[in-house]
């Protein structure tokens, strides 16, 4: 049995007399408590080093449907695949990479750095390769999720249960092909890019790239040197940004920078390495003052504000350069007329001088379908193709990969539909002991995303802490907090380049969506959930009492240390020779 912080151990101003206290220290955890993680990719990994530090006494099991950790950074292997966000902000805040070799770093080195921390941490004895999460049910009795998970290994399924679930697929985790008649009946080889198939050869061939996102972005400079034909399908145009935190990484390019049009990435050099190395105080320093100027962007969003318009007119006239005079026309249609920053801003290394190279040639309007060997418009013109790459993007709705039952019998695909229903972004309604990190209505879009990770993860742990050192049964978001908040993210995106008519993820999918995205700067939501707000939360116990966590009366200091000393220390916190911080 379960109990309300409403009905907790009373009933008309009379105690519960079959109410017993404990023989136990103030908060003491009665029992390990079990979390599920889904998902072995940054998100996953953070959450196992935290718990590590922060819980005495825990269980964790990571499932992860790949053959090995990554993420994200695992499965896209597809030529020029690398991070949008610079190399020395794509770590762990404590755990810098003096060595990162480019700019912006590749999918190979960021994998390779996952997997350094996840062995030097030993984060093996948590993590369960090839183990896809098929559903969870909540159990309202128990105060468990029961999930289903399969052995892709053996096709063995197995049920596990825990306290606390945690969604860490990420929120561009299942790819999807485009929905264009007879995709199907195409013959010759294709591929998506998030499924990349290295087998293919791209030498010599009239390639076909549908797609302007960010992998395609990504892909297209890469195939236009080796393509016969090069044949770029585009739904509509995008942004192409200035080179992310420029101003700062503008000392380390040198002659890289002027000699190189359409370049922003660039490759740091031995003795720069080794001063990062050497200098651990200067390498802060080009951290901290990078991640300072992509955080002082903040009103580039913000429609109508002098940086935006500034920022607007500046990429345009950047991007006319890069497209050349000679292609006005041609500029026109690969510049849009939305806002920098409705869709996802991305560098795009010599991409723009790509689509003008003699062999490529970017094809505007709406596909009609597929056939065998080719792609036909609707204005009836046929290109002829050796190989077709989908660059279209993964399913957007936000909804899970695995099916999610909560109160009540309730579904997230049912509840989530037409729109998430989310609760700051890391929980939602009606899904007790849930939590995602960087879900809907969260910072997807606002800064660095590294930074929130970790937030979101010491958040997850708080709330862990509390449940297990209170006997809490579960906590789940109060209906009118989740409401209060959308209603308030609604009132900021109107004013934002966000609702801005483009076709966006941000949106899932749709030109005039609702942004799923954080009301204001990665700073401020970092600053907004530093603290969990568990007024916002209804709070079941899992006994007739809600203050049974304090037992005995005493804290574990009055117990003997292990050599049998007296805990001086724990037994006078508060002692100190200044006004400076204390805990208990």
């Amino acid at each position: 049995m379960s109990y309300t912080n409403s009905d907790a151990g009373c009933a008309n101003g009379k105690t519960d007399t079959s109410y017993e206290i404990g023989n136990h220290f103030h908060s003491e955890p009665t029992k390990p408590i079990k979390i599920i993680c889904v998902g072995s990719g940054i998100s996953g990994l953070c959450l196992a080093f935290k718990l590590c530090r922060r819980l005495e006494s825990f269980e964790l099991a990571i499932y992860e449907k790949n053959p090995d950790i990554g993420g994200t950074w695992y499965e896209n292997r597809y030529p020029g695949c690398a991070c949008d966000i610079p190399a020395h902000l794509y770590t762990f805040s404590w755990a810098p990479k003096a060595d990162w070799s480019k700019y912006y770093a590749d999918s190979a080195e960021i994998e390779a750095y996952c997997k350094e921390f996840f062995h030097e941490h030993g984060l093996e004895r948590f993590t369960h390769l090839q183990h896809r999460v098929k559903e969870a049910v909540w159990d309202e009795e128990s105060g468990k999720w029961s999930v289903q998970i399969e052995d892709l290994a053996t096709g063995v399924c197995k049920l596990d249960k825990s306290e606390i679930l945690v969604n860490a697929t990420g929120f561009l985790n299942k790819w999807k092909w485009p929905d264009i008649e007879g995709l199907e009946s195409f013959k010759q080889p294709k591929v998506h890019s998030a499924a990349w198939d290295d087998s293919i050869d791209f030498e010599d061939k009239a390639i076909g790239v549908i797609g302007t996102g960010s992998s395609a972005i990504q892909i297209i400079p890469q195939m236009q040197p080796v393509a016969k034909r090069l044949k770029v399908f585009m739904r509509s145009p995008t942004w192409i940004t200035t080179a992310i935190g420029g101003q700062v990484s503008s000392q380390f390019r040198g002659q890289q920078d002027e000699d190189t049009q359409g370049h922003k990435q660039f490759i740091f050099s031995d003795e720069q390495k080794e001063r990062f190395r050497q200098d651990p105080e200067y390498h802060l320093d080009f951290r901290k003052r990078i991640e300072a100027e992509v955080n002082w962007m903040a009103d580039i969003f913000n429609m109508g504000t002098e940086m935006q318009v500034q920022t607007q007119a500046s990429m345009r006239e950047q991007m006319k350069k890069r497209i050349g005079e000679e292609n006005s026309e041609l500029a026109e249609k690969l510049i849009p007329t939305w806002p920098p920053g409705c869709r996802r801003l991305t560098p795009g290394d010599r991409y723009l001088e790509s689509l003008v190279q003699d062999n490529a040639e970017p094809i505007f309007g709406s596909i009609k379908k597929i056939d065998e060997s080719a792609i036909l418009m609707e204005d009836g013109t046929r290109y002829e193709l050796d190989v077709l790459i989908c660059a279209t993007g993964f399913d957007v709705s936000f909804v899970p990969s695995f099916q999610i039952t909560g109160r009540n019998g309730l579904t997230m695909s049912d509840v989530w539909k037409d729109e998430p229903d989310a609760y700051l972004g890391l929980a939602a309604p009606n899904f007790p002991n849930y939590f995602v990190v960087c879900g809907p209505q969260g910072p997807l879009g606002n800064g660095s995303i590294l930074p929130a990770i970790e937030v979101i993860c010491d958040y997850i742990i708080e709330v862990a802490a509390k449940m297990q050192a209170e006997r809490i049964h579960s906590v789940v978001p109060k209906r009118h907090a989740a409401t209060q908040f959308q209603e308030h993210m609604r009132k900021f995106h109107a004013k934002t380049v966000w609702t801005q008519p483009c076709r966006s993820w941000y949106k899932t999918g749709k030109v005039d969506g609702l942004p799923q995205l954080w009301c204001g700067t990665a700073l401020s939501y970092i600053k907004t959930i530093r603290t969990p707000r568990f007024e916002d939360y209804d709070i079941k116990y899992m006994g007739p009492n809600q203050w049974a966590f304090l037992g005995n009366g005493k804290l574990k200091a009055h117990n003997p240390l292990p050599d049998g000393s007296v805990d001086i220390d724990g037994l006078a916190p508060y002692i100190r020779n200044g006004e400076t911080p204390w805990d208990i």
